[in-house]
């Protein structure tokens, strides 16, 4: 019997911290936020609303693109979409994790300059945190002030003047291919992304590495890829051991 009790321990504190984190914890939130009038799209156990927010990020990218400025229901289907029906300060799931959406600007200032450590960065996941590396955005405290004196350097007042004739040369460059395209037609089509794509590469390339977007083509190539990846792993919930 006392040989029982000690297997079964384990596993009963295994369930009581399972159901606490992903049943108890997400209700008393959620009833928190109620009171103070906040709503949101329902809590679901362990996948919180990953999935509905994949769903919406699909039925956006199977849509063609409308003419004109109206860009949240493409880039940001789900805020688009929950906004309306619940007001523009909202409370959504990722997985376990609540989350709150907001748009008010006072709020988002304080959010974005206060320096007490009071808002943090939601963490990567181990492949999230492969795919982003260890770039400035995934930084905190300390190790973000450091990198972050090393990036200001690069851009000093002088040093960016200095790159006016490359972007210059790289949008002559760019205008010129247009012409050829062109011809003599009084209409034509392009794909205006992919060429501001590569006009934003090159002169990237130019002005940080002093060489043209066609030698590193493959580079930028692997990148784009990179942050497809990037972006299908940040909207998926992380299981360990399991990609």
């Amino acid at each position: 019997m006392h040989l029982l009790f000690l297997l079964l321990s384990p596993l009963v504190i295994f369930l009581f911290k399972f159901a606490y984190s992903t049943l108890w914890v997400p209700w008393r939130t959620q009833t928190h936020f109620r009171k103070q009038g906040i709503r949101g799209p329902g809590y679901r156990p362990i996948v919180g609303n990953s999935a509905e927010i994949r769903r919406l990020y699909a039925e956006a990218s199977s849509k063609r693109v409308p003419f004109d400025h109206r860009i949240v229901p493409r880039v940001i289907p789900f805020y688009d979409r929950w906004s309306l029906m619940y007001g523009k300060t909202f409370l959504y799931w990722f997985g376990c994790n609540p989350r709150l959406a907001i748009s008010d600007p006072d709020m988002i200032k304080e959010v974005l300059v206060n320096s007490s450590g009071s808002f943090q960065k939601t963490p990567f996941t181990p492949l999230t945190k492969n795919l982003f590396g260890e770039g400035l955005g995934g930084l905190e405290g300390d190790e973000w002030a450091f990198h972050r004196r090393i990036v200001n350097q690069a851009f000093k007042t002088e040093r960016v003047k200095g790159w006016v004739p490359e972007i210059v040369g790289s949008a002559m460059k760019t205008l010129e291919k247009w012409e050829g395209i062109r011809g003599e037609k009084d209409e034509f089509e392009m794909d205006v992304h992919k060429e501001f794509r590569d006009l934003s590469a090159d002169v990237i390339s130019r002005t940080a590495f002093g060489s043209s977007f066609e030698e590193g083509k493959r580079i930028f190539n692997l990148q784009e890829q990179q942050m497809h990846l990037f972006s299908k792993a940040v909207r998926s919930i992380y299981i360990p051991g399991f990609r």
